[in-house]
């Protein structure tokens, strides 16, 4: 097995270097426990369990799934970046004096309370404030996604999909189940949010409502 180095016999009889293919859902019967598991890289690839094997984690087992949990943090790095943009529209300031002001938040989400707060005293009659106020709702639930996802404690199921379990400030933790399309499903929702920071910061498009 891959945490202690025992042999673990899985009934396959495959000639040496034969392709392991197709195998990834097999499930065979843990001496340890007496369930079936199902066999993946960590069990079977590579000469023989090493340091790291030992030591591996649920993404290991799911390359393409680890994958998109890269690429959803990545869009929120660039999400982040929109803010000070939409703080220099929203109270006419340079966008360097914006960043310098909303470095001095240590959280993402202190930085949009900030906006919430600046768009209460804003003119009703400005396009500024309604473009921040039609985004920041987004923005919010991207970033509690974000937190979920970089903050959480994954396992996988007997159905290859993810258990996510997140454990926010002070909240009690949270536990979702997420297959790999449904967190595809979540990084479009990021990457439809930038499309549409941009397309407001660059090209004056009023975001949708």
């Amino acid at each position: 097995m891959p945490r202690t180095g025992d042999i673990l016999y899985t009934g396959l009889d495959l000639p040496a270097g034969s392709s392991l293919a197709g195998y990834s859902k097999r499930k065979v019967p843990c001496p340890r426990c007496s369930y079936d598991h199902g066999i993946r890289r960590p069990f079977f690839e590579s000469e023989g369990p090493d340091d790291l094997h030992k030591y591996f984690v649920a993404l290991d087992c799911e390359p393409n799934f680890a994958a998109e949990v890269g690429v959803l943090i990545s869009c929120f790095a660039l999400i982040e970046t929109y803010v000070a943009q939409l703080l220099s529209r929203l109270i006419k300031i340079g966008e360097q004096d914006a960043f310098t002001i909303l470095s001095s938040f240590q959280s993402f989400s202190d930085r949009l309370e900030l906006l919430k707060a600046l768009v209460k005293v804003q003119r009703q009659d400005s396009a500024a404030r309604d473009a921040v106020s039609r985004l920041l709702p987004r923005l919010t639930a991207a970033t509690n996604m974000r937190n979920r996802y970089a903050h959480g404690q994954y396992g996988l199921t007997f159905d290859d999909d993810f258990v996510v379990r997140s454990f926010i400030t002070s909240r009690k933790p949270r536990e979702i189940r997420k297959s790999l399309d449904a967190i595809v499903a979540d990084v479009n929702t990021f990457k439809r949010l930038l499309n549409d920071l941009h397309g407001y910061v660059y090209r004056e498009e009023m975001p949708p409502p």
